[in-house]
């Protein structure tokens, strides 16, 4: 069959999605010629070789004309981190709606070719018994069409695997150590747990790359902004606003961070006065008068 020379391009999804709509104009723009990318592509929806291998961002952003290659790996990091675009197990790129696409493409050929096999038989069968009256053959008599023979015999579902997906307990994924600690994986765990309500689930790969974006942020803005964007219904974790950080912070934190504050007040007094008294004692032993022998 035919590869359809588009698809279908829906402007009210475009104008509200909201991951979307935080995303530079220069993103959405380099988004429009990377969807174009992904429909061309031997695997429809993917950014990889044709012999599955997952392209790198430079040979992604290579292949868009226009703008310099830092600005549009700035625009690339950007969808992403929005959840725009998302990553599968083998770390390719790839576009949600164009996969679910390809899916309902395939399975609409399937089902016309099943619905035509039916017809042909059913006409076959009509013929059949038409002509087996002619001759005084009772329909009783005649050979039954079968659903197997017609083409409706179901092909046996595959069984949906968990390859790739993130287990809600967290059982085996590993922290980058900068934000490894009780507080930062109950914050963890709760978004895994409402990304598989909200869909599409987080997957292995997608879940090491925000843990690392994490990483970079300091712990009370890594754990608001991870709040905030399960409060705001969003499915990529934006970063909280100083503004806001006191309305995402759960108490746990906000107390450690106090006490961590707290703590290191009283060890630059503690430093002050170990200074002070090294410096009293320098100065006594240069006043004091020279012992004679």
């Amino acid at each position: 069959m035919t590869k359809s020379p588009g698809f279908w391009f829906f402007t009210g999804d475009w104008l509200k999605d909201p991951e979307l709509r935080f995303c530079s104009i220069f993103a959405r723009g380099l988004l429009v010629d990377l969807l174009c990318y992904m429909f061309e592509a031997k695997e429809q929806g993917y950014m990889c070789t044709p012999t599955g291998k997952p392209m790198t961002n430079e040979q992604i952003v290579d292949a868009i004309s226009g703008s310099t290659r830092e600005e549009k790996l700035a625009g690339l990091r950007e969808l992403e981190e929005n959840g725009v675009l998302s990553r599968d197990s083998r770390g390719v790129l790839y576009s949600r709606r164009l996969s679910r696409l390809k899916e309902v493409s395939a399975k609409r050929r399937e089902a016309g070719s099943k619905g035509g096999s039916k017809t042909q038989a059913n006409r076959k069968q009509t013929d059949e018994q038409n002509d087996k009256q002619k001759r005084g053959v009772t329909v009783s008599d005649s050979d039954s069409v079968s659903d197997s023979d017609s083409g409706n015999t179901k092909p046996p579902k595959s069984p949906k695997g968990d390859s790739g997906k993130v287990p809600s307990d967290l059982a085996g994924v590993v922290f980058p150590k900068e934000i490894d600690n009780p507080l930062m994986r109950e914050a963890v765990r709760k978004w895994v747990i409402y990304r598989k309500e909200r869909k599409p689930a987080v997957t292995l790969v997608g879940l090491e790359q925000t843990l690392a974006m994490l990483a970079r942020m300091p712990a009370d803005v890594a754990i608001a902004s991870i709040y905030r964007t399960m409060a705001s219904n969003w499915q990529g974790i934006r970063t909280c606003p100083p503004e806001e950080l006191a309305l995402f912070t759960p108490k746990e934190v906000a107390q450690a961070k106090h006490d961590a504050e707290e703590r290191r007040k009283a060890d630059l007094l503690a430093q002050a006065r170990r200074q002070r008294e090294i410096e009293s004692r320098a100065m006594e032993a240069r006043n004091a008068p020279a012992t004679r022998t």
